[in-house]
């Protein structure tokens, strides 16, 4: 087969797509740049558009938010996200006990989340690690930032570095 009749094969098929299939495909292509997440169909194979039918993408991400609540069978934690959403998700116990005493304060976590692939909102999210992480001041962040990289940048002039690396994204 060669390169016109392999075109106008891939344009009869995408024709005969209805348009929700033809967003999944669309949201494929856009995402096989990040091998660790995965595109999950979750429609039924007919050719009408249902809004209850919803394609995901899903894969490994860091979340912070604010632990609301913590407990019940099975263990769960309720999490405000930085945006003001709310989140509950299962977890398992050990981390929950661990949750349990960082009610009302920022944690970040490390775990397998999963968004709807139509408009991005975060719907699932279970919870593997939880990190250290402290709030603190903005200076005494980029403080500690300059002592463990700063003598990378000390001769670095700023405009030029900006620049140059403007002109290799182009």
């Amino acid at each position: 087969m060669n390169t016109l009749e392999l075109r106008q094969t891939i344009d009869d098929y995408l024709n005969q797509l209805s348009a929700e299939r033809l967003t999944i495909v669309a949201q494929l292509l856009t995402y096989l740049a990040e091998p660790t997440n995965q595109i999950q169909d979750t429609s039924e194979p007919d050719n009408s558009v249902d809004e209850t039918k919803t394609a995901y993408i899903s894969g490994e991400t860091t979340l912070y938010g604010i632990i609301k609540q913590v407990g019940g069978e099975p263990p769960s934690v309720l999490i405000q996200t930085l945006e003001g959403h709310h989140l509950l998700c299962q977890v398992e116990a050990h981390l929950a006990k661990e949750l349990g005493n960082r009610l009302y304060t920022r944690v970040g976590l490390i775990g397998l989340a999963q968004w709807k692939l139509a408009n991005h909102s975060l719907e699932r999210f279970q919870i593997q690690t939880i990190f250290d992480y402290q709030e603190g001041p903005l200076v005494e962040a980029f403080t500690t930032l300059s002592s463990g990289i700063g003598e990378f940048y000390q001769n670095l002039e700023a405009v030029t570095w900006v620049a140059q690396h403007r002109q290799e994204d182009n």
